[in-house]
């Protein structure tokens, strides 16, 4: 019935457990498991700061402010902006590898033996029907919610949209 299962995991609690339900899915079927996430962009919430700090996981993240000298104060607080984004993009790259190598273990731990990791870069449900759409998935497995900031919401924005727009059936897992 499924050939090639995709589970999107943002590292929230819905999004793991829909991990496992994806991957006794893979199991149950024989399907290739498709583990997707989609590095999120923006200020680093501070709840993932100190998670990262606390745990050792990477060297703390602290806003710096680059020494420049004879250049317009326009350009100096641009690269210092510049800067800022590339600490923010190096934590959710860490953060995103961490996130696939959990998935890819509970993974296996549920039966899947078919497992394929990818990450993407870019509008999360865009990113998500597309390699959807490109690996042939059978079924999109997601957490009802995810990360985002509207905690009140009984289906998040993301899974929303996928759901709309998707070619193929999802699972929504609460």
């Amino acid at each position: 019935m499924f050939n090639n299962i995709l589970v999107a995991n943002d590292g929230s609690d819905h999004a793991y457990k829909a991990m496992s339900v994806a991957a006794n899915l893979a199991s149950k079927y024989d399907a290739q498991l498709i583990i997707l996430h989609v590095l999120m962009h923006g200020k680093v919430p501070e709840g993932f700061r100190r998670m990262a700090e606390v745990e050792h996981l990477m060297d703390p993240i602290k806003p710096q402010t680059m020494e420049v000298s004879n250049v317009p104060s326009t350009l100096a607080a641009t690269l210092n902006n510049m800067e800022s984004h590339i600490t923010e993009s190096r934590f959710y790259e860490f953060l995103g590898d961490k996130i696939v190598e959990d998935s890819r273990r509970i993974a296996a731990e549920n039966g899947a033996k078919n497992i394929v990791t990818q990450i993407a870069i870019g509008d999360a449900a865009s990113k998500i029907v597309q390699h959807a759409n490109n690996k042939n998935a059978d079924l999109i497995v997601m957490g009802t919610r995810g990360l985002g900031e509207i905690k009140g919401m009984l289906m998040g924005s993301v899974t929303n949209k996928v759901t709309q727009l998707a070619k193929c059936p999802c699972l929504t897992v609460r």
